[in-house]
């Protein structure tokens, strides 16, 4: 009972054809609020088949290194206080004042560490105290028993901080003062475009601090360290290690 034109011959059938390439042709489609692919964006979990994220879909964007330290015959540690407890590692001071445990990788790393790129560094990590220790938990590299440089988290005058060290300049920015009871995700990413570094705990932006000073090809180790300042027992649990970078 509809009026004809008198001069488009299209069909219902071609119409409904056009209408659906012009919909599938708009880039916006089911974007707006309450829509498939809004919805689809904004869920936490998006279920697919177990097992059906291959290989080939996984792209070589990023170089990813993921360690549970099972072992830690690859890396250079204390003599005493540092063992592996899996899913991580154990750094443990005795209660003798000044006592000092680290942990840390070989020059291979360099490989690894290129401040063209987007670079990022996560640990599980759980601490029985902030009180009289400074520990460190991230990339640095050590020079006459020292670090020459550092980036990471740190763990001095009662405080977590965000930590950034060249030479003899520091760059910190005071996190929390209240040490937490239970394990928690640190990580933090370098944004080598704008040569910043942004810190992260259980995946909540906590601070940014500006990368500079640090040279693209500096050398760099995963570093771990941990001293007690009284005579106390200090320790850093260090759960499953991961880095990143494009």
């Amino acid at each position: 009972m509809l009026s004809k034109s008198a001069v488009d011959d299209e069909t219902i059938e071609e119409a409904i054809d056009r209408l659906i390439l012009a919909h599938n042709e708009n880039e916006d489609s089911h974007l707006e609020a309450g829509q498939s692919l809004q919805s689809h964006k904004a869920s936490e979990i998006i279920d697919h088949l177990a097992s059906s994220i291959v290989a080939d879909k996984i792209t070589a964007v990023q170089k990813n290194f993921v360690c549970n330290f099972e072992s830690l015959d690859s890396f250079i540690f204390s003599a005493t206080g540092v063992t592996p407890s899996y899913p991580g590692v154990v750094l443990q001071t005795s209660t003798t004042i000044n006592t000092y445990k680290e942990c840390h990788s070989d020059g291979w790393f360099n490989n690894f560490y290129d401040l063209t790129k987007n670079l990022l560094f996560q640990v599980s990590a759980y601490f029985n105290s902030f009180d009289y220790v400074e520990a460190f938990f991230g990339w640095g590299w050590p020079l006459g028993g020292a670090m020459s440089w550092y980036c990471g988290f740190a763990i001095h005058d009662g405080g977590l901080y965000a930590y950034k060290k060249q030479g003899t300049t520091i760059v910190e920015t005071l996190i929390t003062t209240d040490c937490p009871t239970d394990v928690n995700v640190y990580r933090f990413v370098v944004d080598s475009a704008n040569l910043t570094i942004h810190f992260y705990i259980n995946n909540v932006e906590a601070c940014t601090i500006v990368w500079t000073g640090v040279p693209e090809t500096q050398t760099a180790s995963l570093w771990l360290s941990i001293e007690n300042l009284a005579a106390s027992n200090k320790m850093l649990k260090i759960g499953q290690l991961l880095m990143a970078r494009d």
